[in-house]
């Protein structure tokens, strides 16, 4: 039995992942004759598309996204926003759930992707980690771009998290970018979708996932030095909202106590 679920799930996950890539020279498209707006109105328009599609995706699909906090954002606030990242569905969800004028950092290989690089040279700001001179360009150019009221949206883990632990630990990156630039953070976390998709893999199920943002943490008047105490308040947060709310990680966590009783 276990054995034909496993075929059946991998058979949905790609189907899954058809249905999503099968809008995208449309969605490309769009984006191209969306240029001539500025960038904010651009962003917001390109949001909206983002719903259309992740709603068409949904009801093809049967996987639902639950989206919780929403009010914390202010439309006239720029942030950091750091968000957990586990599978293929964060991005997506992320550009269908966030309505604010915002660019992920993203890694620059995924450029070279058939027609998701393309869609991501317009709605992303790439970083090549092998480069320290990428780096640096990368983290003015999102400075940049708070400074002109379009948000960011960082993976503090740098990677999916492909370990046994509910969060790994944060890269500084995106809490020295809230420091300098003096905007609060937007901790964000995705709930139950490891539980739809394992990480680095393509088997998938149908459920609802809940895109949880949390309360903004002010950075005003904190200098490079509170960057650590900062982002080690953060993964806190994150931490015990994982620990406490998804369903995943509290299945994880009873099984490891079962085995150390």
């Amino acid at each position: 039995m276990k054995f034909i679920l496993n075929i059946l799930h991998q058979l949905y996950g790609l189907y899954a992942v058809l249905c999503f890539f099968i809008f995208m020279p449309l969605i490309l498209l769009i984006y191209i004759f969306l240029l001539f707006l500025p960038e904010q109105k651009r962003m917001l328009s390109i949001f909206y598309i983002n719903r259309v599609w992740f709603k068409i995706w949904s009801i093809l699909t049967g996987i639902w996204m639950k989206i919780e906090g929403h009010d914390y954002i202010d439309k006239e606030e720029s942030y950091v926003i750091i968000l957990t990242h586990n599978n293929l569905l964060d991005i997506p969800a992320a550009a269908s759930c966030i309505l604010h004028p915002f660019k992920p950092l993203v890694k620059k290989e995924l450029m070279k992707i058939p027609l998701m690089g393309q869609l991501l040279s317009l709605t992303s700001i790439p970083v090549s980690r092998k480069s320290k001179e990428s780096r640096k360009a990368s983290f003015e150019l999102m400075v940049a771009h708070i400074n002109s009221g379009i948000s960011v949206l960082i993976f503090p883990e740098g990677t999916r998290n492909r370990t046994d632990k509910p969060l790994k630990d944060f890269y500084d990156g995106g809490f020295k970018l809230a420091v300098r630039t003096q905007k609060p953070i937007l901790p964000v976390v995705i709930l139950g979708h490891r539980e739809l998709q394992p990480v680095d893999s393509f088997r998938a199920k149908p459920g609802t996932l809940t895109f949880k943002i949390m309360e903004p943490i002010s950075t005003v008047g904190m200098s490079a030095g509170d960057a650590d105490t900062l982002k080690e308040n953060v993964h806190k947060l994150m931490l015990n909202t994982l620990l406490t709310e998804d369903p995943y990680t509290i299945k994880r966590e009873k099984e490891k106590e079962k085995v150390g009783s």
